[in-house]
């Protein structure tokens, strides 16, 4: 099973970012921080979200298959794949599969049909994937910023 390893990257990964983005505005000092540090500890910190946000999402899903794989002689249709309030609805229910990216809980139908269960993380994947652009512009403007300060550094006469 790929989910737990997957997991366990995925937090480290984020508890990993948000020590280098606090780490290091702790270290230069707030008001001491140029705009490189602040741009470079606001990508990490946006990617901290992102990975904790795909975190969150990957444990709904997880939590989705442990229902399913203990739902005993209630096996069919599996519990995920059941809607309140229409117990017809998952009667063609045949199995279920499960997508990384985003983390979702698909039901699939005997005709080939699937559909996605919310697994109490819906916005999961358009929260994080914009948190992870957000990372990116701001690591893109704090290699800028680097650049700036090199070539200003080495136009100025001595």
């Amino acid at each position: 099973m790929v989910l737990l390893p997957l997991l366990l990257v995925t937090v480290l990964v984020g508890f990993g970012l948000a020590g280098y983005g606090f780490g290091r505005l702790g270290t230069v000092g707030v008001r001491a921080a140029g705009r490189e540090t602040w741009f470079r500890c606001g990508a990490a910190l946006a990617g901290a979200a992102a990975a904790a946000l795909y975190a969150w999402g990957l444990l709904g899903v997880g939590l989705a298959l442990v229902v399913t794989d203990e739902s005993g002689t209630d096996a069919f249709p599996p519990r995920p794949c059941r809607v309140e309030g229409d117990p017809g609805a998952a009667a063609d229910v045949v199995g279920h599969r499960v997508t990384y990216l985003p983390p979702r809980y698909h039901c699939v139908r005997r005709d080939g049909g699937e559909y996605a269960v919310d697994t109490g993380a819906g916005a999961v994947g358009p929260a994080a994937s914009a948190l992870l652009a957000a990372s990116g512009a701001s690591a893109c403007l704090a290699l800028a910023e680097r650049r700036h300060n090199a070539r200003g550094r080495a136009v100025k006469p001595v």
